[in-house]
């Protein structure tokens, strides 16, 4: 009986190690993206608390998430600026639709499968504890879909920041007129 053993060729390996990079570097990005609009989003609730001719204060708290609705409820249609936080309010809003990803990408362990034409998959799992029982979840990211969350959030955190400044300078123009 003659049989034929195929042994793989360094061309047939797979990359790990630079799978593996390229997946980690999409999580540093993605949490890069999500730095820079909570930056944004913290200048601009420290400046509002300075302005003191706009009704209530402005709260200053600690957790990303409600410094996320801090500034909502600021700039938002009830809040004391929103006259002219309206367009950045806007940018606000798109910019959460990708809120509950950041829990995921900064906490979640990954495991990364390879499809065979190369292309890999992130598998993030979720284990934590919520009124003292475990609640486990996953979420799955496609190489390409994880390149358009990607280029989508970093336009909005972007746009986010770009619409934070420029209420900045409209209310220290209005200040100043």
């Amino acid at each position: 009986m003659n049989m034929q053993i195929a042994s793989p060729r360094p061309s047939d390996e797979v990359p790990w190690a630079r799978i593996a990079t390229e997946v980690n570097a999409w999580r540093g990005a993605c949490l890069q993206s999500f730095a820079q609009a909570e930056a944004a989003v913290t200048e601009a609730l420290l400046f509002l608390s300075n302005v003191d001719q706009h009704g209530p204060a402005v709260q200053l708290r600690h957790l990303v998430e409600q410094r996320f609705e801090d500034l909502a409820q600021a700039i938002g249609p009830e809040g004391g600026f929103a006259a002219e936080g309206c367009a950045a309010h806007d940018a606000l809003v798109r910019f959460r639709t990708h809120e509950r990803l950041r829990a995921h990408l900064a906490h979640d362990v990954a495991r990364i499968a390879v499809e065979r034409n190369g292309t890999w998959v992130v598998i993030l799992r979720h284990l934590s504890i919520r009124s003292g029982n475990a609640e486990r979840g996953t979420v799955a990211f496609e190489q390409a879909e994880a390149a358009e969350v990607l280029s989508e959030m970093k336009r909005k955190a972007q746009q986010l920041d770009a619409a934070l400044d420029k209420l900045r300078r409209n209310i220290e123009l209005k200040l100043a007129g």
